[in-house]
């Protein structure tokens, strides 16, 4: 069985040069793991991450050490750490899907938000893991809540949860966008026609066709239609369209009820209602079957972005 360890990486641990091992090696050293995951919710903390990875190659030369980003823009903020730290945990645990794993993990390091978010995210059965903590003054404990009025959280409706979190997702995917691609940089009049035509076709709500080969920034585009477009506000949902069989099309993009076929369990949304009010970006939508295609092409309940077939990486009614 692997012992993996997952823990934040905090300012008490970014003093290794100072002399001062932190929270995460004081557990490493009473502790024995296989696996030690450094989350980090912002870039400036890998520096320190990768000290960390050094050191324990000359002290704990049996111990594998992995980052794993669960970025945020605000770190107290709760509906953008919750998902962040989501994600990574599920990213983490996809990892060792195959495997039989014994997870901990340290509630020292991070913010008080970090902290009631790994309480939500275990209790909530995201990840069956015991949650430790260690401080200068009691050393290395075990938190255990045993309290039988504590609210268990409900992972029935699972699929509603993910929707919350594209949601609140949003609004650091809109930050990160704008952030990353204010614009499509070069002069030569190949780039100055999409940017005319972005900036053309944004305005109007109607289906836009990207054509390009892989690499050339199909998605950038559409990212950039659908913050320059009136559904801004909205979310941005892209879908990897080749990797949809033929037969969970309709639950896929038009939503089951709870019960309608064996394993729904939950009502599920489509990805036109998900996209409702905002963009659906049907990516290698040549990969569906022309019958599907036509059905995608007929809906009008958000502005449909698709990328399919070699070409330019122009922007073009579709």
């Amino acid at each position: 069985m692997k012992k993996i360890l997952i823990s934040f990486i905090g300012n008490n641990d970014c003093q290794l040069s100072q002399g001062k091992e932190g929270a995460i090696l004081s557990i490493l050293r009473e502790r024995e793991f296989d696996f030690l995951y450094i989350l980090y919710n912002d870039t400036r903390y890998l520096q320190f991450a990768s000290e960390i990875l050094l050191y324990c190659k000359k002290i704990f030369p049996r111990l594998t050490v992995r980052y794993q980003d669960a970025e945020s823009l605000n770190p107290i903020d709760y509906n953008l750490v919750y998902p962040s730290m989501v994600s990574a945990v599920q990213a983490i645990q996809q990892e060792h899907h195959n495997q039989e794993t014994d997870y901990t993990i340290s509630v020292t390091s991070g913010t008080p938000t970090m902290h009631s978010c790994w309480i939500l995210i275990v209790m909530g059965g995201i990840i069956k893991a015991r949650l430790i903590q260690s401080s200068r003054e009691s050393g290395l404990q075990e938190v255990d809540f045993r309290l039988d009025d504590f609210p268990m959280i409900s992972t029935e409706k699972q699929t509603r949860i993910e929707l919350t979190k594209v949601a609140r997702e949003n609004k650091l995917l809109r930050k990160q966008v704008m952030d990353q691609f204010p614009e499509l940089i070069g002069e030569h009049e190949s780039i100055l026609q999409v940017k005319r035509q972005i900036d053309n076709l944004a305005k109007y709500d109607i289906p836009v066709f990207i054509g390009g080969e892989s690499g050339t920034g199909k998605e950038v585009v559409a990212k950039l239609l659908h913050f320059n477009s009136p559904r801004k506000e909205g979310p941005f949902v892209p879908v990897n369209c080749g990797s949809i069989s033929e037969n969970l099309f309709e639950s896929e993009f038009f939503g089951h009820k709870k019960g309608s076929f064996t394993g729904a369990i939950a009502d599920h949304d489509g990805y036109f209602s998900q996209a409702s009010g905002g963009t659906l970006f049907l990516d290698e939508i040549a990969d569906l079957p022309l019958p599907m295609q036509v059905r995608c092409a007929g809906v009008r309940n958000c502005d449909a972005v698709r990328s399919s077939v070699p070409g330019p990486a122009l922007p073009r009614c579709g």
